[in-house]
């Protein structure tokens, strides 16, 4: 078999989200006055009530073993295409587009390869939207509830601040 190549089939990644340019550093992250304010919100607000010690564990257990499906990193990519993270009060783009930006712009300012990378593959675990469940907290689409896979983290099982 030495000396054996493989064919790679690399799909199409069909960017088609629009950017405003000009947006100043601090308008990002706008919890407040975002046209997405509400589910926003809401998702934010599912996270701190169902993130739970018991919840953890119960997805420890779940999806700990990684026995959903074999995939190349190209068709995970794929699946990413037709999701949009509720937690996100800035964009409404598919995370496969976000993934792309942030890579273009870690690159474009000079960043070493290996960020480049991180910044690409930053939120590929969201790919486990394909096999959520509503009581797991993603209801198995793009669309419905996500509080169990994106947004900021914290510590589960301590008391979460009154001012978040």
């Amino acid at each position: 078999m030495a000396g054996d190549s493989i064919a790679v089939h690399k799909p199409a990644l069909e960017v088609t989200g629009k950017v405003t340019a000009g947006k100043a550093e601090e308008e990002f992250r706008n919890y407040k006055d975002s046209d997405r304010h509400a589910l926003v919100s809401r998702h934010y607000a599912c996270m701190r009530k169902n993130q739970t010690v018991a919840f953890q564990e119960k997805m420890q257990a779940k999806y700990g073993s990684f026995a959903n499906t074999k995939m190349t990193v190209w068709e995970a990519f794929t699946a990413l295409k037709g999701y949009v993270d509720s937690s996100d009060p800035d964009s409404s783009l598919p995370n496969l587009e976000h993934m792309l930006q942030t890579a273009e712009g870690i690159r474009a300012a000079g960043h070493p390869d290996w960020f480049q990378l991180v910044g690409l593959l930053h939120d590929m675990g969201k790919i486990q939207y394909l096999w959520g469940h509503a009581e797991d907290g993603q209801e198995g689409t793009a669309d419905g509830d996500q509080w169990a896979l994106g947004g900021d983290t914290w510590v589960v099982g301590c008391k979460i601040p009154d001012s978040v």
